[in-house]
């Protein structure tokens, strides 16, 4: 992804998709990147993980040649949300460079966060979906927040898995709304994965 030139000044909003964990003694929350990136807060500024950017020597990020910062796509995310994931709604502000396929940027606000209305577990549509604690993917020293069916929240239970979290009090840990996505988008999420999960078709590995 190559930079241009021109450097954005006002904030600019996006919808991403994002991991929602909780620390490992449930009183706070992060967010996370479907593939790379280290936990960052509803309000955060980007730090450079030198082992990931092209650019010798400390610098601030975004670095114009670089690969840090936080990243906004121009795309649809929900067409490579993964149903233990959920939509973000954000804000990208500070140094925000324009790339050929989005942008990134030296600060970010998450505005909003809106779960699958459906199961991860089963990849079903469901009337009440639950907010329950499962492994994380990323960040071995939380746990994940997802939805599930209340049939697979039992499944999940254990002594450090399975607790079920209001959305008002998700909002809290986190510090941003939390809400639903609409029932006809989480469908297509969940038929597309289904899709892709059925025997003799390999999974395929989205990277963001």
């Amino acid at each position: 992804m190559t930079s241009a030139a021109r450097v954005e000044r006002d904030p600019i909003r996006v919808l991403k998709a994002g991991w929602v964990l909780l620390a490992a003694d449930r009183r706070s929350g992060r967010f996370a990147g479907l593939s790379v990136g280290a936990p960052y807060r509803a309000h955060d500024r980007a730090r450079c993980f030198r082992e990931r950017c092209p650019v010798d020597g400390n610098h601030a990020a975004p670095h114009p040649r670089g690969t840090c910062g936080f990243y906004g796509s121009t795309g649809d995310p929900l067409a490579w949300m993964l149903p233990e994931a959920a939509l973000l709604d954000v804000e990208l502000f500070g140094r925000v460079i324009r790339h050929e396929r989005g942008w990134r940027a030296g600060g970010q606000r998450v505005l909003g966060v809106r779960f699958l209305h459906g199961c991860a577990a089963c990849l079903r549509p469901v009337t009440g979906p639950l907010l329950v604690t499962a492994p994380a993917p990323v960040d071995t020293r939380g746990v994940l927040v997802a939805p599930r069916c209340a049939r697979c929240a039992q499944v999940w239970r254990s002594p450090s898995y399975g607790d079920v979290l209001e959305p008002a009090e998700l909002a809290g840990l986190l510090g941003t709304e939390v809400s639903w996505l609409d029932p006809v988008r989480s469908a297509r999420v969940l038929q597309r994965q289904a899709r892709s999960r059925r025997p003799g078709r390999p999974s395929r590995r989205i990277e963001h």
